[in-house]
């Protein structure tokens, strides 16, 4: 390529300019392609772990609302069970007569 400014620049010389420039912007495009990928190779690797992530905080979540839900359903019938024992226990205050207070 000419470096002379003087003379009009030929086809040829335009031509070259122009592969040259053409070189440069395949360059920056196949550098920019590479940052792509690794950065896409990134954030699959980060958003795998995040889901990995929340998949055990729900496994987590489902099994406290499990307990809970067993503990609630215990509860309830141990709520039963007190009440049945109380009727059981008023009944036999009444009939050996014995007053039950408060």
């Amino acid at each position: 390529m000419k470096t002379d400014m003087s003379q009009a620049a030929t086809k040829q010389d335009v031509k070259e300019a122009m592969e040259e420039v053409l070189g440069e912007i395949r360059n920056l495009a196949d550098m920019t392609h590479h940052r792509f990928v690794e950065l896409e190779k990134h954030m699959d690797k980060r958003f795998s772990k995040v889901e990995k992530d929340i998949e055990k905080i729900f496994n987590h979540l489902d099994a406290l609302s499990k307990r809970l839900d067993i503990t609630e359903d215990e509860r309830v019938v141990m709520g039963h069970q007190i009440q049945r024992a109380f009727s059981w226990l008023k009944t036999l205050a009444d009939k050996i007569g014995v007053e039950l207070k408060p």
